[in-house]
């Protein structure tokens, strides 16, 4: 797997450690479709890389935090 993420940093002129994951064939952040090692020729890999990093504050006032993150 540290072969490929290794040819598409090499493609698009990356490090390799901005690679967080591939998925295949969606853009979403989508655990089922994670690339884990198989292939096939007409599938879409989509490289989700490290971005500037943020600092965010949450202040809790209610019993319950209910909290979705989305970086697009």
């Amino acid at each position: 797997m540290i072969e490929l993420y290794e040819k598409i940093a090499h493609c698009f002129d990356i490090s390799v450690k901005e690679i967080m994951y591939c998925t295949l064939n969606t853009p979403k952040i989508d655990m089922d479709h994670v690339l884990c090692g198989q292939i096939c020729h007409n599938d879409i890999v989509f490289v989700h890389r490290k971005g500037r990093r943020k600092n965010v504050e949450i202040k809790k006032i209610e019993p319950f935090l209910g909290l979705t993150i989305a970086d697009n």
